[in-house]
């Protein structure tokens, strides 16, 4: 029926033609919302069938103003609007099916959907299913057809459902609250780090995960000692996403790589020796390490000391009769540790701080050179320098003349080398060598 004979046929019906021209706007220019209650009775009982499907027709929500409509009328509504449904009172199932073909949503104003209807409301849309209470297997399976994150609008699904979830994307447990086993399993298999998603995994499926993918240890809390070694067997430096490890897999770990080590909290000293004894520097990355772990580094290298805090002497010793210049690497030497570096070589007293006279002796006592790495030293120091070589007086300041006399005696030339020298000082130097008078300050002659 097309417009001018909707026209004509109210004319005959309606012969008020103010309710006419009401009925026009209403169906003809979509102004249903101006239609007041008290001029609804303009539609009860008093318009044809033909107008009332004519106005469903151009807007399926006229129906709520229409008393007990038609089947017909009822469906010509729904299917030019499928949510008008929410004003039909115990619609048929040809109607509810009409609705939800038009808008799959309209299941949500349904009250008891058929297993017909829900299938057709999940054809015409996937999502609708979020708005079904308890549907049926069939029903959700449909669902999947479109989009497998569906699931989660699921309260319970079946295993059936939940693997073919699975099927399509592993991750899609997440959304699943109480995955069987055989669910669990069929994840891990396509995706290991599906596991992040899982809640207590049985060792069954964490070891599944780790098969599939030996990262997926980064996901599991608490994995078993067999779960551990599976992980660390493929990738060793799984060792660091597992937070306490055996010692087995800590062993496994260093053997492989002592640099593992540094991902072990308090490793044990089998452990800790083991990565030590594979390159010493590992001992850098080991808290409070024992004497015997530490004896075990610098035996590598004595170069390691530098990494240790708190030194036993006799680590200090075992460093530095490796090599002395491991002496800068030690913050409080013991003296027994100074004189072991000084009796192989003097000079390395420049990195004693305040070292004792016993060192200092010990250190000028082959050659009076390191003399001048001694900031202060004592009067003894100066004299067994000088009376060794005694122009080396020239690294002493303020020499006293104790020390200016017997360096003069040593060497007569080592007078020159004194800034200020004493009256008795020069007379023994002009007395060996009277040409040495050019150097007496004229305040002596």
């Amino acid at each position: 029926m097309n417009t001018e004979q909707i026209q004509q046929l109210s004319s005959v019906i309606i012969d008020d033609e103010s309710k006419l021209e009401q009925i026009n706007n209403i169906l003809f220019g979509n102004k249903l919302k101006q239609l007041l209650p008290e001029e609804s009775d303009i539609l009860y009982g008093n318009s044809s069938e033909a107008i009332l499907l004519a106005a469903v027709e151009q807007n399926g929500h006229f129906i709520k103003h229409i008393k007990d409509p038609s089947e017909a009328i009822l469906l010509a509504a729904v299917k030019q609007d499928g949510n008008s449904i929410k004003h039909i009172k115990d619609p048929s199932e040809a109607v509810q099916l009409a609705a939800v073909e038009q808008d799959g949503f309209s299941i949500k104003h349904i009250y008891y959907p058929s297993e017909a209807v829900q299938l057709a409301a999940v054809k015409n849309h996937g999502f609708s299913i979020a708005y079904i209470k308890d549907p049926s297997e069939t029903v959700q399976l449909e669902a999947f057809k479109y989009d497998r994150h569906y699931i989660q609008y699921i309260n319970e699904p079946s295993e059936a459902v939940q693997l073919e979830a699975i099927k399509k994307d592993a991750n899609s447990i997440k959304y699943i609250k109480f995955p069987s086993e055989a669910v669990q399993l069929a994840a891990v298999k396509q995706y290991g780090k599906s596991i992040e998603y899982i809640k207590d995994p049985s060792e069954a499926v964490q070891l599944e995960a780790i098969k599939k993918d030996a990262y997926s240890i980064k996901y599991i809390k608490d994995p078993s000692e067999a779960v551990q070694l599976a992980a660390v067997n493929k990738y060793n430096n799984n060792i660091r996403y597992i937070k306490y490890p055996s010692e087995a897999v800590q062993l496994k770990a260093v053997k492989y790589n002592g640099h593992y080590i540094q991902y072990i909290n308090e490793p044990s000293k089998a452990v800790q020796l083991a990565a030590v004894e594979q390159y010493g520097h590992y001992i850098q990355y080991i808290n409070d390490p024992s004497e015997a772990v530490q004896l075990a580094a610098v035996k590598k290298n004595g170069k390691n000391i530098k990494y240790i805090k708190d030194l036993s002497e006799a680590v200090q010793l075992v460093a530095v009769k490796k090599h002395r210049n491991n002496i800068k690497y030690i913050e409080k030497p013991t003296e027994k540790v100074q004189l072991a570096a000084v009796e192989q070589h003097g000079n390395f007293i420049k990195h004693i701080k305040d070292p004792s006279e016993a060192v200092q002796l010990a250190a000028v006592k082959k050659d009076g050179y390191p003399i001048q790495y001694i900031k202060f030293p004592s009067e003894n120091v100066q004299l067994a320098v000088v009376k060794i070589h005694g122009y080396y007086i020239k690294y002493i300041k303020d020499p006293s003349e104790k020390v200016q006399l017997a360096a003069v005696k040593q060497n007569v030339c080592s007078i020159k080398y004194i800034k200020n020298p004493s009256k008795e000082a020069c007379y023994e130097a002009v007395k060996q060598d009277p040409s040495l008078i050019r150097l007496v300050p004229k305040a002596f002659l």
